[in-house]
């Protein structure tokens, strides 16, 4: 018995972040790995579709070839004059007038004139056989016109030449010289239909224009009587010669007053002195006008004459010798002293009777300034409201001829406008359409061509194989074959193993057919997956491997048995532990004790190493699931699972664990998060790829490693390259 040692717990590590979602059955269809899978199929079904399109080439040309004669028309922009080239458009109003054109030439208007044209029944008389038939009571051919239009509504086609401004023209027929007329006579309609509308707009916009022009003379000609009556009112023949007099007459007036109102302004300020010299006329010195004045009054000039005479007498009195001293001198001194102070009196009183009348002239002149001021301040606001009244007039008169002018320019233009229409309206661009390329009879089938047809008969060859080929894997999901893998998304091949019944050894127990029968088919089958799955577990490190069937029946067991024993034949030490507390078997497989083993040690913490069990293969030890009763499948979860795991890591190169399918127990999905590595088991012919699909996606996100799939029990029978691949492998083990 292998002692195992024995470590810490292993912790359920985490779980990665995002369970994809269950694939549902139709989705598990990888179309890249279905398209790899039947190329050769599509190629085949394309080369067919080829010569399929060149024969229904051929016969169409016999049995129904189609003539299309076509009719092409340049859209030109406006044209507004003679000589313009073309008014500028953008690709949008291009377009809508494209647009509207084509329908203007489809048109039940056109596509009638057509019908009703007896060109149409003498020239085209094989295409207009199929409308005429019998008036029962006249016996009479009749043409059915309403069918006839609704024929040609349906085949005749316009359409616009992409990124142009050109427009075609078609309609296609088994008869091409029939055809050929009808595009003419399509044509020939159409162009009438464009000559009639462009009348009806020319005629339009000119009677506008003639209304405009109209309306201009009579806005002229009131301007104009306005005018004369407005001069008539004013009684002036130059209102320039008006403006001008009332002008010179403001400008006088406004002078005038301007000098008024300066002397008004210094006889006021003189007044204003002198007034002020009233209050106390001693103290004022009274201008020298004034003293002059004064001094030639009558009053004052014979008081100075006196005093005069006076001094000449005292003069008199000092020549005789008389002194200060005498009586009389002293007499005639006092005497010349009054008369002198009488004197001062006498002028200062002359003075103020001459300031005070100069004061009264003062006053009048101020109120006669102040009245022409007056006089004048109204005679100019008078003369300004002349002038403005006249500048008034005048700008009216201005704005008036203004007016006119300027009606009289768009009457010019107007007439000038209405001259451009009618010559541009006999141009031959006038209604923006014209014959770029007129119909002739053609020389080329239009229906069928052979490059149109081989490339038809291969699409619809391959679409049909293929719609086949997807409608066949959607509606049969089960996995047939290794190949059937590929298709599922998530998914890959790990290997497969034949079933046993195709094995050239006989039929023997599966479950240990690489011991039993170690040169049979299935037994080399192992041998293969050996390789790969050691290919697959050693760059990683991985020793824990949880192989996990899908659904009952599909096999894991009889993997897990084989690949143990096929990797103990490699020198590799491996441990089989048989998680399947619901149902387990392994113990059967190799004939040993069901207990004590997986159970006993997760309930009863019996020692890991004394549940382990050698069996009769060196090599390959195995852990049974344990006492029934003690079968706790919430134990598989537990601390002491991780453990025997951590033991089981260090005793052995690889440690196989086998559990309950994934559709009736969700075991192996929390195995899987202390295991490294996970493999799926799937049985040929009776799991589905939806299955496959959820369970592989499953299984890629959680932490250990997805390996891949393992198709079980692949028969023969089941064809494509796998019935040769088993009949040359059993045919090679027997001739050993």
């Amino acid at each position: 018995m292998t002692t195992l040692p024995t470590s810490p717990a292993v912790p359920l590590a985490p779980p990665r972040p995002a369970v994809a979602p269950p694939v549902a059955a139709g989705a598990a269809i990888d179309p890249i790995k279905l398209l790899k899978r039947h190329k050769w199929l599509l190629l085949g079904a394309a080369a067919a579709g080829a010569l399929i399109g060149a024969a229904a080439n051929f016969a169409l040309e016999q049995v129904y070839p189609l003539w299309k004669p076509i009719a092409v028309f340049r859209c030109n922009a406006p044209i507004e004059q003679v000589g313009q080239t073309g008014a500028m458009m953008n690709a949008e109003e291009m377009n809508r007038f494209m647009q509207t054109q084509i329908k203007v030439m489809t048109s039940d208007r056109v596509l009638g004139a057509v019908v009703d044209d007896p060109r149409l029944r003498d020239q085209a008389k094989r295409w207009c056989d199929r409308f005429r038939r019998k008036d029962p009571g006249t016996g009479e051919l009749i043409f059915n016109n309403a069918r006839a239009l609704r024929i040609l509504s349906d085949d005749v086609v316009s359409r616009p030449y992409p990124n142009t401004s050109l427009l075609e023209l078609s309609y296609s027929h088994r008869y091409k010289e029939d055809a050929t007329i009808i595009v003419g006579l399509v044509k020939e309609k159409y162009m009438a239909e464009l000559a009639r509308q462009g009348q009806g707009q020319l005629d339009e916009r000119t009677r506008s224009i003639r209304e405009a022009l109209a309306r201009v003379d009579r806005e002229v000609s009131d301007l104009q009587n306005k005018r004369k009556t407005m001069i008539e009112n004013e009684r002036i023949e130059s209102i320039d010669e008006k403006v001008g007099a009332a002008q010179n007459r403001l400008q006088q007036l406004e002078q005038r007053r301007v000098e008024i109102v300066q002397d008004l302004t210094g006889a006021i300020s003189q007044r204003a002195a002198m007034t002020g010299a009233l209050s106390n006329p001693r103290d004022f010195p009274f201008d020298d006008d004034v003293k002059q004045e004064a001094d030639r009054d009558p009053v004052v000039m014979d008081m100075r004459n006196r005093i005069s005479n006076m001094k000449a007498e005292l003069s008199a009195m000092r020549d005789k010798g008389q002194t200060q001293e005498h009586r009389e001198y002293k007499a005639m001194v006092a005497r010349i002293a009054g008369a002198e102070a009488n004197l001062q009196e006498i002028t200062i009183e002359a003075q103020q009777r001459i300031f005070n009348s100069q004061l009264e002239r003062l006053n009048k002149a101020i109120g006669s300034l102040t009245a022409q001021e007056a006089k004048l301040t109204v005679e100019a606001n008078e003369a300004r409201q002349r002038l403005i009244a006249l500048n008034r007039l005048s700008a009216e008169l201005a704005d008036i001829a203004r007016q006119i002018d300027n009606l009289l320019k768009t009457k010019a233009d107007q007439n000038a406008r209405l001259q451009d229409i009618i010559s541009v309206s006999q141009l031959a661009s006038f209604n923006r359409v014209e014959v770029y390329q007129p119909e002739t009879i053609p020389t080329e089938l239009s229906f069928p061509k052979l490059k149109f047809m081989i490339p038809l008969g291969i699409l619809l060859s391959v679409g049909l194989v293929g719609a086949f080929v997807v409608v066949r894997e959607i509606a049969d999901q089960r996995i047939k074959g290794p190949a059937d893998i590929n298709l599922v998304p998530r998914a890959r091949l790990l290997g497969w193993v034949p079933d046993a019944e195709d094995d050239p050894e006989g039929k023997g127990a599966p479950e240990t057919a690489f011991r039993d029968r170690p040169r049979g088919l299935v037994a080399e089958s192992y041998r293969q997956l050996r390789t790969a799955f050691l290919k697959r577990i050693e760059p990683g490190g991985h020793k824990v491997i949880l192989v996990l069937s899908g659904t009952p029946g599909a096999g894991s067991t009889s993997v897990v048995a084989n690949l143990a024993l096929a990797l103990a034949a490699a020198d590799r030490r491996v441990l089989v532990i048989d998680s399947n507390l619901r149902r387990p078997t392994m113990h059967r497989v190799f004939g040993l004790q069901e207990s004590p083993g997986l159970a006993d040690v997760l309930t009863e913490g019996k020692p890991f190493e004394t549940a382990v069990q050698k069996t009769s293969t060196p090599g390959v030890d195995f852990l049974s699931a344990g006492t029934k009763e003690l079968r706790i499948v919430e134990r598989l979860a537990a601390r002491a699972k991780g453990d025997i795991i951590a033991g089981a890591k260090e005793a052995y190169d690889v440690v196989l664990i086998d559990v309950a399918p994934a559709v009736v127990a969700g075991d192996g999905l929390t195995l899987a998060q202390r295991a490294d590595a996970t493999m799926l088991v799937v049985r040929a012919m009776a799991d589905k790829r939806g299955m496959v699909g959820r369970i592989a996606s499953e299984l890629s996100n959680i932490r250990s490693e997805f390996l891949g799939v393992i198709v079980n029990g692949v028969r023969a029978s089941s064809g494509g390259y796998l019935r040769g691949n088993i009949r040359a492998a059993a045919e090679y083990a027997k001739a050993e």
